[in-house]
């Protein structure tokens, strides 16, 4: 699967945004971001500021496995969000 990037996140905040705060805290820390950076995200632009944090893939994102929409799906199944890898698969 290809490398996402930047380009990718609008298309990727839209497959997470009706997920609450706490679940997307949940799927970030999966992904390899901390808690010290999904902390500091303000409440307003959490969402995008997430999705972009894993994206330019900070902290330990690549060694957890870089932004794929396969690494994505693999939080996703982990953590039994199956309705939003449902629209994934929908959307590619």
């Amino acid at each position: 699967m290809p490398l996402l990037g930047l380009g990718d996140s609008e298309t990727a905040m839209s497959y997470l945004e009706d997920l609450s705060i706490g679940d997307k805290i949940n799927i970030g820390a999966g992904l390899g971001l901390t808690y010290e950076t999904l902390r500091k995200k303000s409440t307003e632009k959490f969402h995008e500021e997430m999705v972009k944090a894993w994206l330019l893939k900070k902290d330990s994102v690549a060694t957890v496995g870089i932004p794929t929409w396969k690494s994505l799906i693999a939080v996703l199944q982990e953590k039994n969000f199956t309705h939003v890898i449902n629209r994934i698969h929908k959307g590619q």
